[in-house]
This record gives C-alpha cells, structure tokens and sequence, in this order.
C-alpha cells in the first residue's frame, strides 16, 4: 500500500516514515458534487508511530503542516507547488488527488501518552478535489482521415473538405479512455508554418452523438439557396460561396440536414464559426436559423451578429441540432439557413461554416505576439494553464482564454477540432499543426 503526501519535490511516506504507520484511512467519495472542481471531500488519516524518537517523528509532522500550508497557499494565491495525497492499494494502479486544505491534530490525552510511552498518535484532516488521477500521465493515440492511430505527431490543417489529408481534427478511441468520469487533457499544438505567427485558435470536443458522422463543415457555396461559386484553390474543397445583400434581412444560405446527421449531431450546442474568404466590403450582420426541410419558417435561431470586418475567421452564432426530441433515434432532416443584410448593395464571401461541438469549447486569443513556427500551444487542462512553449523552451502566456476545460469521456469515441487564424491577419487553408495528446485518468472512488 502506497499513501503519501507530495508537491513532487517534498514527499511524507505516511506507510514508512512512521512505525507501525497508517492505523486508518478511507477515501469518501462525494455524491452532491457539482463539477469536478467541487473541493468537497474532506478526510482523515490516523498515524501512530512507536519506537522512533519523538523529535524525529515530530520533525516529520512538521513537513506534513507545511505541506499543508503549502496546499492552502496555492488555493488562495497560485504560489508555489500543488500538494497531492497519492494513494495506491497492494498491486494496484497509483492514483493522486489534489490537496485544497488541511490541519494535523493530536488524539486525546497525546502529551500524557507521548511522555509515558515515547509514542505519537495523531491525524491529518484535510479537504481535496473530489477525484483521484493517475499519478503517472499517459500519452493516447490519435487518428484522422489520412493518419493510422500513432502517438506520433499527428498533421492537421486549417480546413476539412473531400481531399484526403484535409483534415482538421483529431479522434480518440475510447478504449484508450479509461476511469469512471471525465478526465482533463494536455494538448500539445506546435505551429509547422513557417509564415505568420498563430492569432486566434478554436479548439471543439464532439463526444456524444457520433462524432465520426457530424457535418462538421457546410462548405459556403455548397447550398440550395441564393449564391454563386466562385472557384479557387484558395478556398476549401477548391470554392467559397457568394451571396449578395441588400439592406433587407433574406434567407441567403441553405443547408440540409439530413436525418442520418440530425442523430449523430445528437441535439448537442454547436458554436457555428465561419472562414469568409473575403471581408464584407459594407456593414453586414447575419443569423443562423432552422427549419424543416423545405420550409421558411424559422424553428430556432441565433442572435443577429455584425460581421467582422478585420477576422476572416469570427464566430456567428450557436444552435442546438437539431431543436427536437434529441433523446429519440430516426429523426426528421432539417435545414439551417444563413440569413444576411448590410447597410448597402454587397457580397458577403463565405468559404465555409464549421459547427463547432461544445461539449467542450475553448477560444485562445494571443494579446501579444502567437505561436509562430517551431512554438508549441500547450493547453494543459490538467495542471490549470494554457501557454506558448518556444524552441528555446521559454514559456510565453500572453494570451486570453475563454470557454471551459477539455474532458475526454471514458470509453467514448470522440474527435477534437481545430481551426487558427493568423496575425496578418488572415485564414489560409493550407496553414498546419501537429497534435499530441495527454491525459491521466480519473475515477471517483479507487
């Protein structure tokens, strides 16, 4: 048996450094918890120790309190190390849990037993996250369209169409995944273009529905409503999608659905990010909408959005696909329209429409100078940072950073996108990455 409390540099054996050692401890497990976050296990280890003297056995404790301390500090300050309680059963796997907080305390009648017999009887009560990890982090195998499941680093691009090898994303084999509840990942995204430097990178994990069979992009001039293509090895799948505005809102865009993607898109949100090839040349605005298949009338919609007139790459809106009866199989086709208008006669320039799944979501904006070429993106969910790691191994974290955290669900096949704008700025679909993937597996009782 194996229970210590570490920060990876200073580690307490609770099972060797104290004889006979641990008389009690068993991890509690937390049913009301909200999150994984929720710091609400609060547990006690009993220690008694006999025959070693008393002003070592103390010096030991000592080391526990500022461990302790320690814990608290980084809870309050982010100073310092994290403090675990690692813990592991005769020929099981070691698993970790953060520390928030703690305290040693002394059994009754403590001074009278410590004189009379040279022994030390006390506990340590503290409160840590609601889950164990493993305490050795593991590297998954990665896979897309064009790469055999490797650890090696795996090649993305900035768009996803018909070729093969224009892939955007990443899948995990959820026999890989294993624990009992979401775990936290550390990607590693190193630049491998050599022009421009990383401005904005949208990362989104798809793991309900079938993730495999999304319609992850609705290519802009690929529609039955009002546009003209325009060809271009610019452009994803070689066109972008030219609809005309007037000052009047009109239903531009139409996509159909149909009902084999209504049930792998499992009623899930979907933030819906568009690549114009081209900024609008007058104020426009738009909307994404719903609609059964061949109707006008609008089932859902997003909120009314001005188009950027700097970002290739900008979000507009989010819908939940399909709006119905989600729980149920053999559901109907549907249709999302673009609905568009300006402040005058223009052309907004669609390349495509990327549905971004949320059930995990994250928006990396670089206030200062991004990724360039050879830098690695280190988003380490695990730990609680997202930073620039550069060739020279500085790390650089002069960014903002919204959404919420990356978890892989155990035993669940699921895929994670990726689309990067640069600093020119501009949205090239030729841009390029490599992943890696790391995670350490959760459970909530050992």
């Amino acid at each position: 048996v194996t229970l210590q409390i570490s920060d990876g540099v200073t580690t307490v054996d609770l099972m060797n450094d104290f004889s006979p050692g641990v008389t009690t401890f068993t991890p509690g497990v937390s049913i009301g918890a909200q999150s994984v976050e929720d710091p609400d296990i609060t547990e006690t280890i009993r220690v008694y120790s006999k025959g070693t003297a008393v002003a070592t056995i103390y010096t030991t404790i000592r080391t526990i309190e500022l461990l302790l301390m320690q814990a608290e500090e980084y809870q309050k300050t982010k100073a310092g190390a994290i403090v675990y309680v690692i813990f592991a059963t005769a020929g099981s796997t070691t698993y970790r849990s953060r520390i928030l907080k703690g305290k040693v305390t002394y059994v009754e009648d403590q001074l009278r037993i410590n004189q009379a017999n040279s022994t030390v009887d006390f506990q340590i009560m503290f409160t840590r996250r609601t889950y164990w990890e493993a305490n050795v982090e593991t590297q998954l195998g990665l896979t897309n369209g064009s790469t055999a499941k490797t650890t090696n680093a795996v090649t993305i691009l900035n768009h996803d169409d018909a070729t093969s090898g224009h892939d955007d994303w990443v899948e995990i084999d959820g026999a890989d995944v294993s624990g009992t509840m979401p775990a936290a990942v550390r990607i590693e995204l190193t630049n491998t273009t050599v022009a421009n430097r990383d401005d904005y990178v949208f990362i989104g994990l798809a793991t309900h529905g079938t993730p495999g069979s999304i319609p992850h992009i609705l290519e802009g001039e690929d529609n039955s409503g009002s546009v003209d293509q325009v060809d271009t090895s610019l452009s994803s799948n070689d066109a972008f999608g030219r609809f005309s505005t007037t000052t009047s809102w009109a239903l531009k865009g139409i996509w159909t659905i149909s009902a084999a993607q209504a049930t792998a898109l499992a009623g899930r949100y979907y933030r819906c990010v568009a690549r114009f090839r081209n900024l609008p040349s007058a104020t426009s605005y738009c909307y994404l909408s719903t609609h059964i298949t061949g109707g006008t009338t609008e089932q859902t919609t997003t909120q009314q959005t001005t188009l950027s007139t700097t970002n290739y790459l900008q979000e507009v809106g989010v819908l939940r696909l399909p709006p119905w009866l989600t729980t149920l199989t053999s559901l109907q086709a549907f249709d999302i329209g673009l609905n568009l208008k300006s402040s005058g006669s223009s052309n907004v320039d669609i390349d495509f429409i990327a549905l971004f799944p949320t059930d995990a979501f994250r928006v990396i904006k670089f206030v200062d100078s991004g990724a360039q070429n050879t830098d690695i993106i280190m988003i380490d969910e695990i730990y609680g940072a997202t930073y620039i790691k550069t060739a020279s191994d500085k790390i650089e974290s002069n960014l903002s950073l919204y959404g919420q955290p990356l978890m892989i669900w155990p035993g669940k096949t699921q895929r994670l996108y990726f689309l990067f704008q640069n600093n020119a700025p501009g949205m090239e679909i030729a841009r390029t990455h490599t992943v890696k993937l790391y995670t350490r597996e959760r459970r909530d009782t050992l």
